[in-house]
């Protein structure tokens, strides 16, 4: 198996992540968060000359079907043509690319680096000492950033600040429960580099499954 921009012969292999340390779970605002880690150490290992760290990507939906069969039919897409999940991911099922305060207008998210890391990602505020951030390791990126209509990184994953006309939504008519609307943030991670020509190279895509945000008002 193997990855390459098109237009080239050379076919370089960026390794995906592979290890989820924590899913979310919506019933404890305490565990309502995502922690994986990455590959660091094997893509430097074989293709340091053009791995450059990672990428995420994410989407919002109000339905649970709809989030499931979305993610079904990545994952299925992701094993039947790897090299082009990532394609498939943004253009086809228009996930939003994910950033934080703290890394405004750089790219990749997560930079590469000589050690594996892992990585939290918290949406949704429990008490002080579990802070609404994004980290790597010990570095805290400040909280996760959503993208305005113009790309921009600017919007808080609040309740109240989604939209159902947004771009990074997928809205359906019926909420799971019209009493108690919750929103469901569905996220990939990918390696990430370029080759000589600085054309983008993307590993297979990894599911990190989804946060929920509550209407707490």
């Amino acid at each position: 198996m193997f990855f390459c921009s098109c237009g080239i012969d050379n076919y370089i292999y960026l390794y995906p992540v592979t290890l989820l340390l924590h899913s979310a779970n919506t019933d404890d605002e305490l565990n309502n968060f995502i922690s994986f880690r990455t590959r660091d150490e094997t893509n430097q290992a074989e293709n340091s000359a053009y791995f450059k760290g990672f990428v995420l990507y994410y989407r919002i939906y109000n339905n649970s079907s709809t989030r499931s069969s979305d993610v079904s039919s990545i994952n299925n897409y992701n094993e039947d043509y790897p090299a082009t999940a990532y394609n498939y991911l943004i253009t086809t099922k228009s996930y939003r690319k994910l950033t934080a305060e703290n890394r405004r207008g750089l790219d990749p998210l997560i930079p590469a680096a000589s050690n594996n890391r892992d990585v939290v990602i918290r949406l949704t505020y429990y008490d002080d000492a579990t802070p609404i951030e994004l980290s790597v390791g010990s570095t805290s990126y400040g909280k996760a950033l959503r993208a305005d209509s113009l790309g921009l990184p600017s919007i808080l994953f609040e309740f109240d600040e989604i939209n159902d006309s947004d771009d990074d939504v997928s809205y359906n008519t019926r909420w799971d429960d019209e009493n108690e609307k919750k929103w469901y943030v569905q996220f990939y991670v990918m390696a990430y580099g370029y080759d000589e020509s600085y054309k983008s190279l993307y590993s297979e895509v990894f599911n990190l499954g989804y946060i929920t945000i509550k209407d707490d008002t």
